[in-house]
């Protein structure tokens, strides 16, 4: 295996060109595509396990300004090296995407938080990932680098199934962009475990805009092979408004297709994610 540490975006963006091009000569392994390391929880847990055998793990860390936060004042955006921890205890992402934080802080172990990366998360796209329901009602953007160039696109779009993405193998993701909206928002998770343990349901909620601009938005994690927006519980707060019986009603337009595993059966996961769905919406009516 070979192992790069470019310090610059403009050596890994020279560095994914590369091995696209001597990418048939060099890769005999069941896995030919090249990893990217930030904070490695997952990924070092694979190689020991010898469930992927990479010919190229490239370490993202050292690249120069890859591990901050910047704002300008219309939207923050946060480097693929910053990790949850420093996600979680942000003043200006508490401030403005409250849900974020929290699935920042719900993921893991304080420990686990310190290496692990946000980026990270969204490129294991693990149904259950803590933080992808916020993403989404916070319209992430997601900006990735090849070696041909960069694009950028809707954290809508991103992810294809359970653990996959549409990254190409030579891409990495530089950043994630952030709109800041007035809005007030909550995350909820319910695990068998209250820390160190996989969700068995999360979700985000939030209310955008003011007057009669207001809107929902809210997503459900691990209840689907995707996660995704509750478009059809959206429209349909959007249009009764945020009584006790819209509320109800909403929950059970769910987009909930979950599987049964150890965390918990298709039916018990239902339940619990109509039961947060009603609780956040609740909790939302009471924030001033």
């Amino acid at each position: 295996m070979e192992y790069f540490t470019p310090s610059t975006t403009a050596e890994l963006k020279k560095l994914l060109k590369k091995i696209k091009t001597v990418r048939a000569g060099l890769l005999v392994t069941s896995h030919p595509r090249p990893y990217l390391l930030a904070g490695g929880t997952d990924l070092l847990v694979k190689l020991r396990h010898k469930t992927i055998n990479p010919s190229f793990v490239i370490d993202i860390k050292n690249i120069k300004g890859i591990n901050s936060i910047t704002d300008n004042k219309k939207h923050i955006t946060i480097g693929a090296g910053v990790t949850l921890n420093q996600i979680a205890e942000n003043p200006l992402i508490q401030k403005n995407y409250p849900a974020l934080a929290d699935g920042a802080k719900n993921v893991g172990s304080y420990q686990i938080r310190n290496r692990a990366t946000l980026a990270g998360n969204i490129c294991n796209s693990s149904p259950a990932a803590d933080t992808i329901p916020a993403l989404l009602i916070y319209d992430a953007k997601i900006n990735i680098i090849s070696g041909s160039g960069k694009r950028t696109i809707s954290i809508h779009k991103f992810f294809t199934g359970p653990g996959k993405n549409i990254l190409k193998q030579n891409e990495c993701v530089e950043s994630i962009t952030i709109p800041i909206t007035k809005n007030k928002s909550v995350f909820y998770k319910f695990s068998r475990r209250r820390a160190v343990d996989l969700s068995t349901v999360c979700l985000a909620a939030g209310i955008f805009g003011e007057g009669k601009k207001q809107e929902i938005r809210t997503a459900v994690g691990a209840c689907a092979a995707i996660t995704a927006r509750a478009v059809k519980s959206e429209n349909h707060l959007n249009k009764k408004g945020l009584n006790e019986a819209a509320i109800k009603e909403a929950a059970n337009l769910l987009p909930l297709k979950p599987i049964s595993d150890l965390r918990g059966s298709a039916d018990f996961r239902c339940k619990i994610a109509k039961q947060l769905f009603i609780k956040a919406i609740e909790e939302l009516n009471k924030i001033k």
